[in-house]
């Protein structure tokens, strides 16, 4: 379970602004949940918070009953190289690496052998549609490819939370629409919990929960 309570996080200026203002979540694993809100209202930040990238400046942040805001940077680290998988708007696919190397590279930071590593990452790109595409090379893709690619990277380890953030900005409509419905069943396949943040009401159509980040700060149902 993942659980937001009061998380409040200012931006330093003159005046400082408030950007996150007593956010309160709870969310269980296999829930799929979307929160939309326009430019600059604090999307990403609060996706950082969540992944231990950035702390709070009161309230408190809990996965599986573990308080991310207190973790060290070492003990953050490590947790989401182990139990969180993310997927991004511009992809972060290395270009040296082939499709299935990219897949396999959380496995590898996490001591997967390599045997199990190679199963699990060819399991995966069947599931996103690439099965047999293992060998190719980034530059032989396109932004649907390398998007289902970031999506079997992010779940090959299996992690407990899966963020993904502005995942089809960079896609036309239709390879979009394919790419979410994609990776809304696999993190229910795989019994995940699932954040996405988006400017999109059409993006959180397929999610379970759906929540608006206002520019006052506060997070409500949407």
């Amino acid at each position: 379970m993942l659980v937001l309570e009061n998380v409040c996080k200012t931006l330093p200026g003159t005046p400082p602004r408030r950007l996150l203002d007593g956010i309160c979540l709870r969310a269980e694993a296999g829930t799929w949940i979307g929160i939309r809100g326009e430019s600059g209202v604090g999307k990403s930040t609060l996706l950082n918070l969540i992944a231990g990238l950035e702390r709070p400046d009161s309230g408190r942040l809990e996965l599986d009953g573990v308080d991310l805001a207190g973790l060290d940077e070492n003990s953050a680290a490590h947790l989401r190289r182990r139990s969180m998988g993310f997927v991004f708007q511009a992809f972060h696919i290395l270009p040296h690496l082939s499709a299935a190397q990219n897949v396999e590279l959380c496995m590898l930071l996490n001591g997967v052998p390599a045997p199990e590593r190679a199963r699990r990452a060819a399991q995966m790109l069947a599931a996103v549609g690439m099965e047999g595409r293992g060998t190719a090379r980034p530059a032989q893709l396109s932004g649907g490819e390398l998007q289902r690619i970031a999506i079997a990277r992010a779940l090959a380890h299996q992690p407990r939370l899966v963020l993904a953030d502005e995942p089809t900005g960079n896609l036309d409509a239709d390879t979009a629409a394919a790419v979410l419905q994609l990776l809304s069943r696999q993190v229910r396949a795989q019994a995940s919990l699932g954040i996405m943040v988006t400017h999109s009401a059409e993006a959180c159509a397929m999610c379970d929960r759906v929540y608006l980040l206002t520019r006052a700060g506060r997070l409500q149902a949407d």
